[in-house]
């Protein structure tokens, strides 16, 4: 989404990626550095309901089948509250 951004920061507690379709397989050396793994689907306001639980489903199937990674949601944009 941001192909010219760096990330910088390569050690920590969690690292939190949000997911927009990417190859994961690009944080592969990155994780080493991090003890938890945080997916995210990135929620859209001015998308429909549909169209954002379709990412949360795909985060939900991407989360089952890869080991390490766990799910991370921003409830309060879930739930309509800013």
């Amino acid at each position: 989404m941001y192909p010219d951004v760096a990330i910088r920061q390569r050690e920590g507690d969690e690292l939190k990626v949000v997911y927009v379709g990417q190859d994961l397989a690009m944080y592969d050396e990155l994780r080493n550095g991090f003890t938890h793994h945080f997916l995210q689907p990135c929620y859209i306001d001015t998308s429909s309901v549909e169209d954002n639980g379709r990412s949360f489903a795909d985060v939900e199937s991407i989360v089952k089948a890869a080991p390490g990674w766990r799910l991370s949601l921003q409830t309060h944009k879930w739930m309509g509250v800013d």
